[in-house]
């Protein structure tokens, strides 16, 4: 799992012949997912509208020092676990 600020993954090609789709959150395992079925297209040149998604996303927003970073993170995943319910 990896976590940032603004809850969006680290995707697409992060050096050349290097594709990634990280930064999850902990949460939203389907958005996890969907992140690697874009990146294995983007790999495969294949152009999709999920891929095309994520590429719109805005980049990754690094979290705040220690011990912030814990706190902040704890409180706000729980929430989302709450918010999420039975997801």
């Amino acid at each position: 799992m990896g976590a940032n600020h603004n809850h969006v993954p680290a995707f697409g090609e992060i050096e050349r012949g290097v594709f990634a789709a990280c930064g999850c959150n902990g949460l939203g395992a389907s958005n996890s997912t969907a992140a690697g079925i874009a990146a294995a297209e983007r790999v495969l040149g294949h152009q999709s509208e999920l891929g095309r998604v994520f590429s719109r996303l805005a980049e990754p927003v690094s979290l705040p020092l220690q011990p912030l970073t814990t706190i902040g993170t704890r409180i706000h995943l729980a929430y989302r676990e709450w918010r999420a319910g039975a997801e």
